[in-house]
């Protein structure tokens, strides 16, 4: 299926963050020291709307 307008360059980009903890409370601990750089992290993981110099919605 193809749309009108749409890139077809199949690039896509991808941000994986893994974080080993031991135990339970450290999942928390950790989550939790993190939340204030969630909305940071998600604005540099997004894709780009632009493919090859067009916009690509």
């Amino acid at each position: 299926m193809t749309l009108p307008g749409r890139s077809h360059d199949g690039t896509v980009c991808v941000c994986r963050i893994h974080i080993g903890v031991s135990w339970r409370g450290q999942v928390l601990a950790s989550a939790d020291h993190m939340r204030p750089w969630l909305l940071a992290l998600q604005a540099v993981a997004a894709n780009s709307p632009f493919s090859l110099g067009r916009h690509s919605g």
